[in-house]
C-alpha cells in the first residue's frame, strides 16, 4: 500500500523514522566513543605497566649490580646472581654478554660459564658478534685455536684470556644453538646479518671438514652460512694439501662436494645487490673469503659474476650505487688474490673457473667497440667505468696463462690504439697480459 508523503500519516512515518536514524547514529557514535574510550584506556594501562615494570628492573639492577661487578662475594656467586638478573629481565642479554668477560677475567671456571651464560643466548649474540668483530684482529693468526685443540703454554701470554673467552662463548652459543635455530629472527634477516656475520664466523668458524657440514645444515640462515663458508675453505685447503700435482685431477666426488658448498655461498652473495643491506651483506661474506683465505675453486665463479655485472638503475641513490660499485672491487681484489697462489691442480687452479665468465664479458666488449662510431666511446668509457674493472679482467686472464684466454685478448689488443686509449692503461695491460712466460 502506498502512503502520500504530504498526508497526516505520511509525515507522521517519515518523522518516526527520522527519529529511528537519528537513534540508531547516536548509539552508534557511543559505541564507537566507547570502544576508543576502552583502547586508550587499555593503552595508557599497557604503558603504565611498562613504566611500572622499568621502574622495578631500574630499581632490582642498583640493587644486583653491586654484587655482579663488585668483589664482595665469590665469583661463582656473581655468576648466578648474573643469570638470575637475566632471567627475570633486570639486564638484558647483551649486558650479560658484557658483564662475562669480567668474571671470567675474576676466576670464574669454565663450567659454570658456559652453565650461567646460557641465558644469553640468543638475545645476547649481537653483542657476542662484536666481541668476536673486535678480537679477530688478535685472534686471527691463531684463529684455529678457537675450535681446536692446544697448549695453552704454546699460547703468546697476550693472547691467552681472549683466546679462553671466545673459546668458550663458541661452545655456549653451540650448545644453545638447537634451541633457536630458524627462530631466532636477526640470523634470518639480510640487514642484521650482515652486521652480525663477520663476528660470529671469528667464534664459529668450524674446526675440521665435518663440523663445517653438520653446521651447513643448520636450520638457521646464519649459522648455515658459517657452515658453508667453512666447507668452502676447508675443501680448498684439502684439495691444496692431500691432492699432489702429480694426479692431475681430483676425484669428481671431492669437486663436487666442494661445488655443492661454493653454491650455497654464492646463493647468500648473490641474493641481493642492489639494495644497501644487501650489498654490506655481500661485502661482508667477501671480508671473510678474503680475510680467512683466499680459497680457491667454483667460489670464483660468484665472484667473477659480480665483478662484470652491470651498473645498477641510474634511479637509486648516489650512496648505494657508490657501495656496489665497491663491492665489485672487492670481488675482483679477492679473485687476484686467489689467483696468486694456485694449486695447480686440473680444474682446481686458483681463481681459474672463473675463466668462463671473464672471457664472455671481454669477448662482448671488443664486439661492441669494434663496431662502434668514435662519438659512442665516451659514452662507452662511462659504462665501463674508465676501464677500471676492464684491467683487472685483462690481469687475471693473463695469470691463467691459458691459450684460449691469450688468444681472446690479442684480439682486443688487436682493434687499436685509437680505440683502447678510451680506456687509460688498458693497452699497456693487454700488452702484459699477452706477453710471452
Amino acid at each position: 500500500m502506498r502512503i502520500d508523503s504530504e498526508s497526516f500519516r505520511g509525515k507522521l512515518y517519515l518523522l518516526v523514522i527520522d527519529k529511528l536514524v537519528i537513534g540508531a547514529v547516536i548509539a552508534l557514535a557511543f559505541v564507537v566513543y566507547d570502544f576508543r574510550r576502552t583502547a586508550d584506556l587499555q593503552r595508557y594501562e599497557t604503558q603504565a605497566k611498562d613504566v611500572q615494570l622499568q621502574f622495578e628492573r631500574a630499581k632490582l639492577v642498583r640493587e644486583f649490580m653491586p654484587v655482579i661487578a663488585g668483589r664482595g662475594a665469590d665469583v661463582v656467586t656473581r655468576a648466578y646472581v648474573l643469570r638470575s638478573a637475566i632471567a627475570i629481565g633486570a639486564l638484558d642479554a647483551e649486558a650479560g654478554v658484557e658483564l662475562g668477560g669480567n668474571l671470567l677475567a675474576d676466576g670464574l671456571d669454565d663450567q659454570t660459564f658456559t652453565r650461567v651464560m646460557a641465558s644469553t643466548m640468543p638475545n645476547g649474540l649481537p653483542a657476542l658478534a662484536r666481541f668476536g668483530e673486535q678480537t679477530s684482529v688478535r685472534l686471527r693468526p691463531i684463529s684455529p685455536l678457537i675450535s681446536g685443540t692446544f697448549r695453552p703454554e704454546s699460547v703468546p701470554l697476550d693472547l691467552r684470556a681472549p683466546l679462553r673467552e671466545a673459546r668458550l662463548w663458541r661452545r655456549v652459543v653451540l650448545e644453545a644453538a638447537p634451541r633457536f635455530e630458524g627462530s631466532y629472527k636477526p640470523l634470518e634477516s639480510t640487514s642484521e646479518l650482515s652486521s652480525l656475520l663477520y663476528g660470529l664466523f671469528v667464534l664459529l668458524k668450524p674446526g675440521d671438514s665435518w663440523s663445517a657440514t653438520d653446521l651447513s645444515h643448520s636450520k638457521s640462515r646464519g649459522l648455515a652460512l658459517i657452515g658453508n663458508l667453512g666447507r668452502v675453505f676447508f675443501d680448498s685447503h684439502t684439495i691444496a694439501t692431500e691432492w699432489s700435482p702429480e694426479m692431475h685431477k681430483v676425484p669428481p666426488d671431492v669437486v663436487a662436494r666442494h661445488s655443492e658448498a661454493a653454491a650455497r655461498v654464492e646463493s647468500e652473495l648473490l641474493a641481493d645487490v642492489a639494495s644497501s643491506d644487501g650489498i654490506r651483506y655481500s661485502s661482508t661474506i667477501i671480508r671473510i673469503l678474503a680475510d680467512y683465505g683466499p680459497p680457491a675453486g667454483p667460489i670464483a665463479v660468484p665472484l667473477a659474476r659480480l665483478l662484470v655485472a652491470p651498473g645498477l638503475p641510474k634511479s637509486l641513490p648516489e650512496s648505494v650505487q657508490g657501495e656496489y660499485r665497491s663491492l665489485r672491487w672487492d670481488a675482483g681484489e679477492l679473485l687476484m688474490a686467489m689467483q696468486k697462489n694456485p694449486k695447480n691442480l686440473k680444474g682446481f687452479n686458483g681463481a681459474q673457473d672463473a675463466e668462463p665468465t671473464l672471457l664472455a664479458f671481454v669477448q662482448d666488449f671488443r664486439k661492441r667497440i669494434s663496431h662502434a662510431t668514435q662519438n659512442e666511446f665516451e659514452s662507452f668509457a662511462k659504462e665501463y667505468e674508465g676501464g677500471t674493472r676492464l684491467r683487472v679482467v685483462v690481469g687475471l686472464l693473463g695469470a691463467f696463462d691459458s691459450g684460449v684466454a691469450k688468444a681472446e685478448l690479442e684480439q682486443l689488443r688487436d682493434e687499436g690504439s685509437d680505440k683502447l686509449r678510451h680506456f687509460l692503461f688498458l693497452e699497456e695491460d693487454i700488452e702484459r697480459a699477452t706477453r710471452p712466460r
